[in-house]
């Protein structure tokens, strides 16, 4: 439930338990976590249900947290060095564990009746001070994969508070930043499409791909140039109810799918200019800009579309029509008689 007109947004402000690596060879693994009464003092009250066996009705409002527990696979190389590599890791919840938080045992939300494995919430189970996460391992020759798990706190934000801290980068920081890529050399993991001295930047945003985006924003962890619209993207958002505040897990970038959660989006003051500079010359149906490696750009010349008619063309299929038009003209036969 929400109080207030205007949209609330839910997303990972931070964490009760950072990742932290589970221990197989352990049979029970006990891990200490401490809340603040500040912080449990911004969980909402939880009314009973209206009816016997109906679940609690919490009240959401801006700045409320919540706190949910999460496991993933680990990941390859350093794991989750990076909060934008854990928010965006798939849940899971191997057999070979089972948890308890203060006492209290925690029921795995699990593919089979859930479509996908989902977190646990844990909000009403934390006290101020210190808690307790408790793990038990079932051992299993099988299971060659490793697990971390966290407790993340979900703030909830409103729609103007999301717009208004949106952190521009500058035209001239946004395009020397490009320069820079331009004069070193290309870097396998860059996913930055260029093509000899020049940068290719799609300017349409990606989800109608029928305009330049109005406020074209990105994640700061992304490495692409390409934005996508703030607008749309917001309403995009997934609500489990209509005038439910997002799920958690929305804050995915639609073209990298990486961390895009409100307090890491960028706006890109650079496509800002670019955008005004070409509605000054009627050219808002560009769909991408070349930049040079001094810095200089130019709307990218688009092949012609299928289906677009060529003077050339026009004129061959005249000339056919004046053709046939002459084969179909009636024939007088002349007999002579003898």
């Amino acid at each position: 439930m929400i109080v207030g007109a205007q949209p609330l947004y839910r997303h990972v402000t931070g964490y009760a338990l950072p990742p932290q690596k589970l221990d197989k060879s352990l049979c029970a693994q006990s891990i200490t976590l401490s809340v603040s009464q500040a912080d449990l003092d911004k969980v909402p009250t939880t009314s009973p249900g209206l009816l016997p066996g109906e679940p609690g009705v919490r009240t959401l409002q801006e700045g409320s947290f919540l706190y949910r527990l999460r496991c993933c696979k680990m990941l390859p190389g350093n794991g989750f060095d990076t909060e934008a590599s854990w928010v965006v890791a798939g849940n899971t919840w191997p057999d070979i564990f089972t948890f308890q938080l203060n006492d209290t045992y925690l029921e795995p939300r699990r593919k089979l009746h859930h479509g996908r494995c989902l977190p646990i919430d844990v909000t009403s189970l934390l006290k101020a001070g210190n808690n307790t996460l408790s793990v038990y391992t079932i051992p299993s020759s099988c299971e060659t994969s490793s697990y971390v798990v966290a407790i993340e706190r979900v703030g909830v934000s409103s729609h103007n508070t999301i717009v208004s801290a949106i952190k521009p980068i500058s035209a001239a920081d946004s395009l020397s930043a490009i320069r820079r890529s331009l004069e070193s050399p290309p870097d396998e993991d860059d996913d930055i499409a260029m093509t000899s001295s020049t940068l290719t930047i799609p300017l349409f945003e990606p989800y109608r791909n029928d305009r330049i985006c109005d406020t074209p924003v990105r994640g700061s962890a992304c490495l692409h140039r390409e934005c996508f619209d703030l607008e749309t993207f917001l309403s995009q958002c997934q609500r489990e109810q209509p005038g439910y505040p997002c799920v958690p897990d929305c804050w995915r970038c639609p073209i990298c799918k990486g961390d895009v959660r409100p307090q890491t989006l960028v706006r890109d003051d650079f496509l800002m200019q670019v955008k005004e500079e070409l509605s000054q010359k009627g050219l808002l149906d560009t769909r991408a800009i070349v930049i040079q490696e001094d810095g200089s750009w130019k709307p990218r010349v688009e092949a012609q579309p299928s289906g677009v008619r060529s003077a050339s063309l026009e004129v061959e299929e005249a000339a056919a029509m004046v053709t046939a038009a002459r084969g179909k003209q009636k024939v007088v036969e002349v007999i002579e008689l003898d």
